[in-house]
């Protein structure tokens, strides 16, 4: 999983099947998905339980799998946030 899109082409190139963006990381998710797909490998996005699933709404047709994470990332206490499962069963949906 990745935040730096520029690195893309690099783990594609590492060998990697799969490679997950963060869709924090970008305004243009779409243009990453579409990145990676264009590289012959599977897209992925994570979202942090503070982002919206709405956030994957122009994307979630395009992508292999979405990643909801279920504790704040970079937090010292890794509490387990309950409104990522709801967010989990919306867009598995």
């Amino acid at each position: 999983m990745i935040s730096n899109l520029d690195l893309i082409p690099e783990f594609a190139k590492a060998g990697a099947d799969i490679i997950t963006v963060h869709a924090e990381a970008t305004p243009h998710l779409d243009r990453a998905v579409a990145q990676i797909k264009s590289l012959g490998k599977k897209a992925g996005v994570s979202i942090c339980p503070a982002t919206h699933e709405l956030a994957l709404q122009y994307v979630i047709h395009d992508v292999d799998l979405v990643l909801v994470m279920t504790v704040i990332p970079a937090s010292a206490a890794k509490v387990f946030c309950a409104a990522s499962y709801r967010k989990s069963k919306i867009c598995a949906a």
